[in-house]
């Protein structure tokens, strides 16, 4: 039992690391044997200019990571925050802070209350979108240029532009993450987000003679969908920018969540 334990543990672990690797972030050491810290890595830059960002939740710096198979509980936080301090304990100047990576559902409850002990939490849901992202960013890594674009504290979008010569209909194919646990994702959000992508990766290219503009969109939440949002994006959006020479093009369910099947 103990064998087959360890194997599960060191198999978790290992999907863990190639999740990391694929965000960005540089491991530097795993299964620190004195401090029983699983990683330590530096997240990619918030900002870059090319690739992906650090995720939106997750800390800056140096960062300790915690993978369990089990549950989220208070009792294993509260460890891990024990390892954190000790090891900040011994490295002034070096400090660390701390992701919890759980193959469950985290709650609410829990994710507020392990930010309290600057422990951000990502469950099944949360590592999906972020494994999402990692695949598009695969995808098109060799077709396109690709910078990630924070938005805001809770959202963010890969901009893949394929400019010509190039045998895609689209010039800019747009994903977008809403990485926020605690609101369901609303057609007024939706649309703030929208307007913001125009003014930041359409308009420039507009500007510079580029007309007219085909942009595929696809979005991708964790904290669930509101009804109708292909409609009322299509009334309020999508319509509204054709008459400005904007083509925007979508999948038949252009929003993904990932609730009911975070594995998949």
């Amino acid at each position: 039992m103990g064998e087959a334990s360890k194997s599960i543990g060191e198999e978790a672990e290992g999907k863990i690391w190639n999740l990391l690797d694929s965000l960005g972030y540089k491991i530097e050491n795993t299964n620190i044997a004195k401090y029983d810290i699983d990683c330590i890595a530096d997240p990619p830059p918030k900002n870059p200019m090319y690739g992906v960002a650090k995720p939106l939740y997750a800390p800056d710096g140096l960062t300790a990571f915690e993978v369990k198979v089990p549950v989220a509980s208070p009792k294993r936080v509260r460890d891990f925050r024990k390892k954190i301090l000790k090891y900040n304990r011994e490295h002034v100047g070096r400090k660390v802070k701390g992701v919890f990576i759980s193959d469950s559902k985290i709650s609410s409850k829990m994710l507020k209350s392990m930010r309290k002990l600057q422990i951000w939490g990502w469950g099944l849901q949360r590592q999906a979108l972020y494994r999402r992202k990692a695949e598009i960013f695969g995808f098109f890594r060799n077709k396109a240029f690709i910078t990630e674009i924070p938005i805001d504290a809770s959202c963010s979008y890969l901009r893949c532009a394929t400019p010509p010569p190039t045998k895609s209909k689209t010039l800019l194919h747009i994903a977008v993450f809403f990485d926020d646990e605690f609101h369901t994702l609303s057609p007024i959000r939706v649309r703030k987000v929208m307007e913001k992508i125009k003014e930041t990766s359409i308009i420039p290219l507009m500007t510079h003679g580029i007309k007219p503009i085909n942009a595929f969109f696809e979005f991708y939440s964790i904290g669930g969908l509101s009804k109708h949002l292909r409609e009322e994006i299509y009334k309020t959006v999508i319509e509204p920018w054709r008459a400005e020479r904007i083509s925007v093009f979508v999948d038949k369910n252009p929003f993904k969540d990932f609730r009911a099947f975070p594995i998949l």
